[in-house]
């Protein structure tokens, strides 16, 4: 814990908000339910102000049930399942019981700090979840957590900057977004560019090896006993085989479909499920198989598989899949038609050429998508460390003219228990 900042005091969650939780009404009389009071519960809530909700309630539901009005600004916090989710109040809305209401007392805690408080916190609050299933914290839990409080002016100025801060990053999320969007279309376009009309096609069944036929593999190989790695159409990812994470079969599957056996240089391709997904086989795999989902394709010398495999995960093949592609549910294609998709044969220098040109092509489109993914990673460590910036007291300078927050927290409990005693005592 870094030293407190001046100005600023150690206190609780309890200490500068009054607390309070929702309920459900009787599912069972619809009369308690889709009236006009909105009812918000875990789902709705995004972290932001929540403007509407899926379910609402009658003011008969309200009235007996637990459930209780919040009024709009209200911090809303999950407390199970995913503990720590937030949300605003937009409006005048009720809660069920799995999530806790906060507004902070007059004078000594803002709202929105309470929320972004919170924010920072949800990672160590989802820690101090109880429970064996569905996790869980209590009211009791959220007034003890500790809080650093500085003074209200402090607040503001703290809430300002985070959100100054936040939205700017937001926006260039957004632009890392758009841009990662773009990704597959880049692929897509790269592999359509590398395959021209104008060169020789022939189907991919004179162009494989008639004593390997083009087939499928094993209908259900997986076994808890297996020892014979198999290819399936999950294994197959950005053109290549996952081979740490193929499943293995038995000994007797793998020879009763020795037909489909992989061996260093064949095409595997999916054909259920996912059409566009294809993979050259590595010398690891030499004797290993493939699932019924998938297609072992053998190219003779004169088509380098490196080519064929590209061009079945081009848009030119994928068009051809969809026309043909055949079943209710999960659709896939037929070897029959597999074997009369038209493949295009230039010289196999050419092949190699194209080959290497696309590869060329997506690796600098795999090096920005990695580029993309570490500045949304940046992104994520910029959030965090502003958050905590902000609650370290080092986002904002302190004004040596601020009431200190403890002075403020002394002074308005010395007028809340005078309040309390001056009340009237009520006749026994």
């Amino acid at each position: 814990m870094t030293e407190l900042p001046k100005g600023w005091v150690e206190t609780t969650l309890g200490c500068v908000a009054e607390w309070g939780s929702g309920g459900t009404p009787k599912s069972t009389d619809r009369d308690y339910y889709g009236g006009g009071i909105p009812w918000a519960v875990i789902g709705d809530l995004n972290d932001a102000t929540v403007a509407s909700t899926a379910a609402t309630v009658s003011d008969a539901g309200l009235t007996n049930s637990s459930a209780k009005l919040v009024e709009p600004g209200t911090v809303l916090v999950a407390m199970y399942g995913s503990i720590g989710k937030l949300g605003i109040a937009g409006q005048r809305m009720a809660t069920n019981q799995a999530i806790a209401f906060a507004n902070g007392r007059a004078g000594v805690a803002g709202n929105r700090f309470l929320f972004w408080f919170l924010r920072w916190q949800r990672s160590a609050l989802a820690t101090a979840g109880k429970g064996a299933t569905q996790k869980n914290i209590s009211q009791t839990v959220l007034k003890a957590w500790p809080i650093r409080l500085p003074p209200p002016a402090e607040q503001d100025r703290i809430v300002a900057a985070i959100e100054e801060q936040l939205s700017r990053l937001g926006a260039a999320e957004a632009n890392l977004n758009a841009c990662q969007g773009r990704i597959p279309g880049l692929r897509r376009a790269a592999l359509q560019a590398a395959f021209p009309y104008h060169w020789p096609a022939k189907p991919l069944v004179e162009v494989a090896d008639p004593d390997r036929p083009i087939c499928y593999g094993i209908l259900k190989p997986r076994s808890e006993n297996g020892v014979i790695p198999y290819v399936e159409v999950r294994s197959i990812r950005d053109g290549a085989i996952d081979v740490n994470s193929l499943h293995r079969t038995t000994t007797a599957l793998h020879d009763e479909f020795r037909r489909s056996e992989l061996r260093t240089g064949d095409v595997v391709l999916a054909i259920r499920g996912s059409w566009d997904r294809a993979a050259v086989v590595p010398s690891s795999l030499d004797g290993a198989n493939v699932s019924r989902d998938v297609a072992r394709i053998a190219p003779l010398d004169s088509l380098h598989p490196a080519f064929l495999a590209y061009f079945l995960e081009s848009p030119r093949a994928h068009a051809y899949y969809a026309r043909h592609a055949r079943g209710v549910g999960v659709r896939g294609i037929n070897i029959g038609d597999l074997r009369r998709l038209d493949v295009p044969i230039p010289d196999l220098e050419e092949q190699r050429a194209a080959v290497e040109a696309l590869e060329l092509q997506l690796s600098l489109i795999s090096a920005l998508a990695v580029a993309l993914g570490n500045g949304r990673l940046r992104s994520d460590h910029l959030r965090r460390a502003i958050l905590t910036e902000a609650f370290a007291g080092r986002l904002v300078p302190q004004d040596p003219s601020d009431e200190p927050a403890s002075e403020l927290l002394a002074r308005v409990g010395a007028e809340r228990s005078a309040a309390t005693k001056s009340r009237p005592r009520k006749r026994a």
